[in-house]
């Protein structure tokens, strides 16, 4: 999701799903099920047609990676393992608990830290490393 706005905000102009998939090196559908998870949440628009695509809704410095962290954190960070401790073992039946309130407290400080990283700043880190790159 992060390379797809970084994509969308430094080229400034609709694109099509075929071409942020060649930027991502990813297939056409992934982009657009990207593309849909972002458009329902008013982070971007899409229009249909020749000359349609997706641009941003909103400015690259108002959308910061904490709502990017908040669409994809159950399918990214840890989970809790499906099948239930043995209740009869002291750490089986207490450390369900214990993790959910470590998951908490780290969700918190990840949360905190992306709330002040914004697609801009990432639009700026690239266009800087893009920069060395070429001086090399």
């Amino acid at each position: 999701m992060v390379h797809v706005l970084t994509l969308l905000a430094k080229v400034n102009k609709p694109l099509s799903s075929t071409f942020i998939a060649g930027s991502v090196n990813t297939n056409p559908v992934m982009i657009r099920q990207i593309v849909g998870r972002l458009r329902d949440v008013s982070i971007v628009e899409t229009t249909s047609g020749s000359t349609g695509g997706t641009v941003l809704k909103k400015s690259s410095a108002q959308i910061t990676l904490k709502e990017i962290y908040q669409l994809t954190k159950k399918e990214t960070f840890f989970s809790l393992h499906p099948n239930e401790p043995n209740p009869h073992c002291p750490v089986g039946r207490n450390i369900q608990g214990v993790l959910i309130e470590v998951f908490d407290q780290m969700d918190t400080l990840v949360e905190e830290a992306l709330g002040k990283i914004t697609i801009a700043d990432i639009v700026e880190r690239v266009t800087r490393q893009e920069i060395q790159r070429s001086q090399v």
